[in-house]
């Protein structure tokens, strides 16, 4: 299967016979350390997250574009591409995100600092293209550069800066010193069934919470086994399951994509 709305012969990770494999199994199932082919990818994704909140941190403090200070709320669409076993990372996981300059307009098409409302509209446009299949979802995002070769869609994730009741729209750039005393958060859900939450509280290493097995992660605070219970279901109307109608509907739009291309190919039809 491959991302992107891509050439439909090119099978993506699930064939690339120089390397990892993206393994498959979508949206839950029972796994432990020792029998998780998710394991390698979900510890790069940490990684990545994590960066991710840190560039959305030095926009909002330090190296603001134009000038605008950006939302406290960011989504980013993450994809994993499998590198030669010749390198010690098995997988890379490149990400497109998207930030949304910062406005105290508050009708839901328009509201950037609630974090339900924002990603609930964003559910609404997954939703009115999967009766198309015709965008991309990177045309929801900010990013420019094409992905690499054989990359797939494994999830979604949420960067949100800040503490309830912050002013926003005071936030100075340098303040905070320059973001390492900031408050962040991560949310991300992924196309495996899991919930992965970082959290940062001032000038600490980062609290993982997860409900699935992880790996040793470098300036974490984690654990081996799962720190939330492996089934754990959000509340509806949650920014969590908002976040998780928002991962099924992108993933579901890439696969009617990618079928659609197939029939095409097969019926000799543009």
């Amino acid at each position: 299967m491959t991302y992107g709305f891509g050439d439909p012969t090119d099978h993506g990770g699930y064939t690339d016979r120089d390397g990892y494999t993206i393994p498959d199994g979508r949206y839950g199932g029972i796994a432990t350390r020792d029998n998780d082919p998710w394991l390698p990818v979900r510890i790069e994704v940490g990684y990545r997250v994590r960066e991710m909140s840190q560039n959305h941190v030095r926009r909002a403090t330090f190296e603001r574009v134009d000038s605008r200070l950006p939302g406290p709320h960011a989504l980013a669409w993450l994809y994993a591409a499998a590198n030669d076993e010749t390198q010690v990372r098995r997988y890379t996981i490149d990400t497109a995100s998207r930030m949304f300059p910062w406005t105290d307009d508050v009708r839901p098409e328009h509201n950037v600092k609630d974090a339900g409302v924002l990603v609930q509209q964003m559910v609404k446009i997954a939703q009115q293209n999967l009766a198309t299949a015709q965008v991309d979802p990177l045309q929801y995002t900010d990013r420019s550069a094409p992905l690499p070769a054989h990359a797939e869609f494994v999830g979604v994730a949420l960067s949100s800066l800040g503490m309830p009741g912050m002013d926003w729209s005071a936030l100075k750039p340098g303040g905070f010193g320059f973001g390492v005393e900031l408050p962040a958060e991560c949310v991300v859900r992924m196309v495996d069934g899991t919930w992965l939450e970082l959290t940062r509280r001032g000038r600490v290493d980062w609290k993982m919470e997860c409900n699935k097995a992880m790996g040793y992660m470098n300036a974490m605070d984690w654990a081996w086994r799962p720190t939330m219970p492996e089934e754990w279901q959000p509340r509806p109307g949650s920014v969590h399951e908002y976040l998780h109608q928002l991962m099924v509907l992108t993933d579901r739009t890439y696969a009617e994509g990618n079928r659609q291309q197939t029939e095409r190919a097969r019926t000799g039809r543009r």
